[in-house]
């Protein structure tokens, strides 16, 4: 696995999702999705290194990699991966809170009204994120259900504020460089990577 086979499988079952069911049945996975994973990670022992442990070896998504992909095709030949097969699922949601949100925009006018909602998604994402994280760690590598809904809340704050600039007081110039950057995400990933 990698960034790019992690990508791809992430969009794959999102857009599956998103063209086979409703708005409300979206929400229901989304949710089912991030607290299935957490109950996984928190509930299901791992043999040798019992219930609950969130080390990078000793984590039910590590397991279940070690399971599926065996060792030898992990991140270095490791124990875990941290782009594995079983945090593609808070992965999808990340996906679908990123439909949702252009879906809403989409449908409301381009005002400052707009964007202090979206403000207020942001920093009510950051309040829930922050304070589930404290029964189950914001973590990256294990893309944890608290790290989707914390990290949502800085997109949203970031969004906000291009939101403002450019769809509200029409300031495109300074966006240039984050177009150029979203046009070509894929070359900045492979550069990335070597």
């Amino acid at each position: 696995m990698g960034v790019l086979q992690c990508i791809s499988l992430v969009y794959l079952l999102a857009a599956i999702a998103i063209l086979n069911l409703s708005r409300k049945q979206l929400y229901e996975l989304a949710t089912t999705l991030l607290i299935g994973y957490w109950i996984a990670m928190q509930l299901i022992p791992v043999p040798g290194y019992g219930l609950g442990n969130l080390s990078l070896e000793g984590n039910f998504a590590a397991y279940i990699d070690r399971l599926i992909l065996t060792p030898q095709h992990l991140w270095a030949g490791k124990q875990y991966d941290p782009k594995g097969l079983f945090s593609i699922l808070p992965a999808i949601v990340t996906v679908l809170i990123g439909y949702f949100t252009g879906e809403w925009l989409k449908h409301q006018s381009k005002n400052s009204h707009t964007n202090l909602n979206v403000v207020i998604s942001g920093v009510s994402c950051l309040v829930v994120g922050y304070l589930w994280g404290l029964f189950f760690p914001i973590n990256k590598a294990l893309w944890t259900s608290s790290y989707v809904i914390f990290t949502t809340g800085w997109a949203l704050l970031f969004l906000a504020i291009c939101y403002q600039a450019m769809e509200v007081r029409g300031w495109y110039k300074w966006g240039h460089p984050f177009e150029v950057m979203g046009l070509n995400c894929q070359f900045i990933i492979l550069v990335e990577n070597f």
